[in-house]
């Protein structure tokens, strides 16, 4: 799914295959020029990719080659850039965008299997599973259904849906609360959880707030750190890596790396501006994207998980804008003249 698990700790813990230097194994151009995909997700040896053309549409590829599937158009016209992120569970791939439908879709197939109306755009939000539910976020509220039928199993409309959901120790976290998960019944509230960047643990929810990044208890939701990046945390993206947890700041393009438990600094790297539009993490590895506006050329990095050192770099044509770690793999998706998914590996 979206940020590889319900925690958004966007580290694949169980790949331990992929290793600089990398070789471009195969690149796909997706079909219409106008498409800009906004997320890759992964399952099952096939690569999502889910942007806006005309429509907010879904991309399937062979995760191995590179060849084209089939294609999910969602019924509506979009109002800006798709922005929600898929999820795969069971042989589905769950969709959404900026209609006031949930899709389930067969991910071999790709035929629609039920729908889920009242949404009221799920523009920047996420769609997860966990615990054998599945939830989303939109304008209009929180839901969680059952993944295989679309049943619904509660709704809260009172809480605006858009921006990262997290799942961890049987509480679902967004924008300002954290509710039960299973039932949706309230669990507690913090001001500082208004933010709309959401990563966890079974133990912490690390969240960014106007200038600062903030750490919570998951059982209590009490403050335990606060820390003020140099570039404050507007744009900011979290990963989590161990007791390691990464930030990156888009504005001027550094990524720290903090002691999940106290907050503390450790590290800090300069990229560029617009670094880190979207990262992922495997094998003590941190993958980033950079880009160059002036230029127009897009870059991917790996770096050791531990100093921010290099390990390897590759140029793109075009602004790398999502990516995702499996297989032995790094398939990242480039917005460009030609936007394409390109999948790197070892040779």
């Amino acid at each position: 799914m979206g940020g590889y698990d319900a925690g958004n700790t966007y580290h694949n813990r169980g790949e331990k295959k992929i290793a600089p230097p990398l070789v471009k194994l195969w690149q796909q151009a997706l079909p219409d020029n106008s498409f800009s995909p906004d997320h890759l997700v992964v399952s099952s040896g096939i690569v999502l990719a889910a942007g806006t053309a005309v429509k907010d549409t879904v991309y399937a590829l062979d995760a191995r080659s590179g060849r084209p599937l089939w294609t999910f158009e969602l019924p509506g016209a979009p109002r800006r850039h798709m922005c929600t992120s898929p999820a795969c569970l069971g042989g589905l791939a769950y969709v959404g965008g900026d209609n006031d439908n949930l899709f389930a879709v067969d991910l071999r197939s790709g035929q629609l299997r039920w729908q889920h109306a009242g949404m009221n755009s799920m523009h920047y939000s996420q769609i997860k599973v966990a615990d054998g539910l599945l939830y989303a976020g939109s304008d209009s509220g929180l839901w969680a259904l059952d993944p295989q039928s679309g049943q619904e199993k509660w709704n809260d409309k009172t809480r605006r849906g858009s921006g990262d959901i997290a799942i961890r120790a049987g509480k679902l976290l967004h924008a300002g609360a954290a509710v039960n998960a299973a039932s949706g019944a309230p669990s507690w509230n913090n001001d500082l959880m208004t933010g709309n960047r959401v990563a966890a643990t079974d133990d912490l929810a690390f969240i960014a707030q106007g200038d600062r990044i903030a750490a919570l208890s998951i059982a209590d939701g009490k403050t335990l750190w606060k820390t003020v990046p140099q570039a404050g945390a507007f744009y900011m993206q979290f990963l989590l890596v161990g007791d390691s947890l990464y930030a990156a700041t888009r504005q001027d393009g550094h990524i720290y790396r903090l002691d999940a438990q106290t907050g503390a600094i450790q590290r800090k790297r300069a990229l560029k501006k617009d670094s880190s539009a979207w990262w992922s993490a495997a094998n003590n590895m941190v993958f980033a994207s950079t880009y160059d506006r002036q230029a127009n050329k897009g870059a991917v990095v790996a770096l050791a998980a531990d100093t921010l050192q290099n390990k390897w770099s590759t140029s793109a044509a075009g602004y790398v804008w999502c990516m995702a770690v499996a297989n032995g793999r790094l398939y990242v998706g480039v917005r460009g003249k030609k936007s394409s998914v390109i999948a790197y590996g070892n040779r």
